[in-house]
């Protein structure tokens, strides 16, 4: 079975392949990204960590853009803009925005609470944030019918 055919070589019998960090070959510690990523991410603040408590910045921008899309509705509608569908988008779609990332932020606080040792709080976060998103994609929903019917 190993003849050779025409001037066709065999491959090697054994392939090795180096770590790229071959010092830290057999690192397993408990750290928030993939070994050997890059640790500081250019000073930028990760607002939705994959372990621990969630920001408040995340809970701030879903309150934002709930403040936001829901004045901007009321204001356009008595300064009589007159675009109906625009209006519709702005308070569904930044509404549903807005429920969706208080939703993450509620989830991820829900698991945060859970790996504290408070498990009636953490339940009670998860099924808030449950309902939240699913208000979400009712407001999504929403906007998708009303802009069917132009």
């Amino acid at each position: 079975m190993d003849e050779k055919v025409g001037n066709e070589k065999t491959p090697p019998p054994l392939i090795i392949i180096q770590a790229s960090n071959p010092d830290n070959v057999n690192d397993t510690s408990n750290a928030s990204t993939f070994p050997g990523a890059e640790g500081n991410y250019n000073n930028n603040k990760i607002i939705v960590p994959i372990e621990g408590k969630p920001d408040a910045l995340l809970f701030g921008v879903a309150l934002l853009m709930i403040g936001i899309s829901t004045a901007a509705f009321f204001f356009g509608i008595d300064s009589d803009i007159g675009a109906g569908e625009f209006l519709c988008c702005l308070l569904c779609n930044g509404n549903g925005i807005g429920l969706l990332l208080l939703g993450v932020y509620s989830s991820k606080y829900g698991t945060w609470e859970k790996a504290s040792g408070r498990n009636g709080s953490a339940v009670f976060s998860q099924i808030v944030a449950g309902l939240l998103i699913c208000v979400a994609v009712a407001f999504f929903g929403l906007w998708m019918i009303f802009t069917s019917n132009f």
